[in-house]
């Protein structure tokens, strides 16, 4: 095997990897080349173990690591990638499962369009158990109709504020303007009626892009997508070691231009996690623009903070107290026993207004009716 066959062999790898639902970053597949340039093909064993070391993150995923390996990196020239054995016989029928379902998605027959695809998941699997299926468990082609679940979540709802609009549909009697008429012709007063001005509120989308959010991230973002799709004022932020702007991204048509120019724009993606520093980034940067009264801030993040937590506890705190509500959405929630046990997620708990569930479709569909309400309740004061 030459070097650019093996280095081929490897992206391939890279590729059936995602394709069945790992997280790779391009650091790691660079990373991988050049551990499998170092370490060569002499040794199986060795090979095995360095690309393993470079791109397997989670215990559960070595065995389809070991499969994907097995069928990519050991297969003859111009073979079919037959199915190969996999130690267990429970991983055996899981990991070759998995891979066969990567490998088919790898050369799509000419004609379906993605939208095809999806509602060939969809006439395949049931939607309501896809609802709660978690983010990082699915497929390629359950990600994409789960894409079309989040769009579809997406609702808006407009907060009626302590102000008063004439009304020519009905409402509440306008008494005041009412009397006025009366006062200055006792015989022709016509009846006004006024109703609450509504406004809307202001959503700002903070979305953690380090390491461990790959999969819940690229979901809130579609949600976001679909959001502002439906009320342009939205503010969307990324952040991992940096804070990055992205609502100039939202303007695509597409969520998937979106999320691609986004992924694009993030130099931190994959990376740690400062939330911190993002909050303290965000308030000197666009804090006088975008929070206030009426703005909703939603923080996407497992709260697994690598700086300070006592900064992080202050940053939390001044935020909280130049917006409407702060929102934590966390996607270890879906684990029964999870508590914010680690310093910094202890300081979050302790400052934000809720901390709501983010690991499936549904816990983001219960997320916007979760908004709505807030929306409902602050009209209602």
């Amino acid at each position: 095997m030459t070097q650019n066959s093996l280095s081929g062999r490897v992206v391939e790898l890279v590729d059936t990897l995602r394709r069945g639902g790992m997280v790779v970053g391009s650091g790691e597949a660079l990373l991988a080349v050049t551990a499998v340039e170092a370490v060569g093909i002499e040794r199986i064993g060795d090979l095995r173990a360095a690309l393993a070391a470079t791109l397997v993150r989670r215990f559960s995923d070595r065995p389809f690591f070991d499969a994907a390996f097995a069928s990519v990196m050991l297969a003859p020239p111009d073979s079919g990638a037959p199915e190969v054995p996999v130690p267990g016989p429970r991983a055996r029928s899981k990991a070759n499962l998995r891979l066969q379902s990567a490998r088919a998605s790898e050369s799509p027959p000419a004609g379906p369009e993605p939208q095809a695809q999806a509602a060939q998941v969809r006439a395949a699997t049931d939607l309501e158990r896809l609802s709660f299926r978690d983010f990082e468990q699915m497929t390629a082609g359950e990600a994409l109709a789960a894409g079309e679940l989040v769009r579809a979540a997406a609702g808006w709802w407009r907060r009626p504020v302590r102000r008063w609009q004439s009304s020519a549909v009905g409402g509440t009697l306008d008494v005041r303007r009412l009397a006025r008429d009366l006062a200055r012709r006792p015989d022709g007063g016509v009846v006004h009626w006024r109703r609450r001005r509504a406004v809307r509120l202001k959503l700002v989308f903070l979305c953690d892009v380090s390491g461990s959010m790959h999969a819940y991230a690229r979901a809130f973002l579609q949600l976001a997508h679909a959001l502002a799709a439906r009320d342009p004022t939205l503010e969307l932020y990324a952040f991992a070691t940096r804070l990055t702007r992205l609502t100039p991204y939202l303007r695509y048509p597409t969520s998937d231009e979106s999320l691609a120019r986004m992924g694009a724009a993030v130099v931190d993606w994959d990376s740690g996690t400062k939330i911190g520093a993002a909050f303290e980034e965000l308030m000197r940067t666009d804090g006088q623009r975008i929070l206030g009264a009426r703005s909703l801030v939603v923080l996407l993040s497992d709260g697994l903070e690598r700086g300070d937590p006592g900064r992080l506890r202050e940053a939390a705190g001044r935020l909280r107290r130049r917006c409407r509500d702060l929102i934590w959405v966390n996607p270890l929630l879906r684990y029964d026993q999870y508590e914010p046990s680690a310093r910094g997620a202890a300081a979050l708990a302790d400052t934000v207004a809720a901390i709501r569930p983010a690991h499936d479709p549904a816990s983001l569909v219960e997320l916007v009716r979760s908004l709505a309400a807030i929306a409902a309740r602050s009209g209602a004061r």
